[in-house]
């Protein structure tokens, strides 16, 4: 994939609605991942469905780690052990 059409897609996706409604239909990680490559061969941007798996885990990474608005959010989340600071 080249970062060119990945960038190409992105904008086709924020520019036609039909391409936003199509993905946010597709309730399985499976269809949406064979869906985006399809639409992006239809409009020459050439990426395979791995390297669409890829973007998505590196979202979600980025998604989890800033989705908790405080500390005591994340503990709850991952049921961390309390402790109390140190000073």
């Amino acid at each position: 994939m080249s970062k060119e059409d990945i960038e190409r897609f992105q904008q086709a996706f924020l520019t036609y609605t039909t391409i936003q409604e199509g993905l946010k239909a597709i309730t399985d990680r499976d269809s949406f991942v064979e869906m985006t490559v399809e639409l992006g061969k239809e409009r020459e941007c050439n990426f395979t469905a791995q390297e669409v798996e890829s973007l998505i885990d590196e979202h979600l990474k980025t998604e989890e780690l800033v989705s908790f608005a405080t500390i005591e959010e994340a503990i709850e989340q991952f049921q961390l052990p309390k402790q109390q600071p140190a000073w």
